[in-house]
């Protein structure tokens, strides 16, 4: 009986430090325990207070080809603003001018102060682990990165928007 507690204290033990290594079956291990979570939990009803807007490859084509133009986005923004949206984001970086159709850039700019609930994308460039991250933090240095480089919109529509946030990119992860 000793020895079984005993050998089950040092598989614990064993399986905590594991844990707190960075190892490629650690991050596998923790994605097939959070989908072990989610079937536990069961299905969930979603939201009626999330909507997501996707526009796909016949929707591009739709409007012209890519890259859609500006104002689209301007029109779609009013039309949600109109409907009653609480908050707009979008997860496309407008970080140029359009230099062939400033007047749409113009149009967009507009419904987004007329909106007023519009959040646009930053990103950076390269992302790194943090080396400098505080005592508390340290418990999870693999999930705290440091970014550099950042890309912004540009002033036009940045200064018209309610807020500007970080878009991740999966690209531009470090690999583990």
């Amino acid at each position: 009986m000793q020895k079984a507690a005993l050998g089950l204290i040092l598989v614990i033990l064993f399986l905590g430090i594991v844990s707190l290594l960075s190892l490629p079956l650690n991050e596998t291990l923790e994605n097939s325990l959070i989908d072990l979570q989610f079937k536990l939990r069961g299905e969930r009803r979603l939201a009626d207070e999330i909507v997501l807007v996707f526009i796909g490859a016949e929707d591009v084509q739709a409007l012209g080809g890519w890259p859609i133009t500006r104002d689209y986005y301007g029109y779609m923004t009013h039309v949600l603003s109109r409907l009653g949206a609480k908050v707009i984001g979008f997860d496309i970086l407008f970080d140029t001018p359009n230099r062939n159709y400033p007047e749409f850039d113009n149009i967009l700019a507009d419904f987004l102060q007329s909106a007023g609930n519009v959040c646009l994308p930053m990103t950076f460039a390269e992302l790194d682990r943090d080396q400098t991250i505080s005592d508390k933090a340290a418990q999870r240095p693999d999930k705290i990165m440091r970014g550099h480089d950042p890309s912004f919109p540009f002033a036009q529509l940045r200064e018209r928007a309610a807020a500007v946030g970080w878009m991740a990119d999966a690209r531009r992860t470090p690999p583990d």
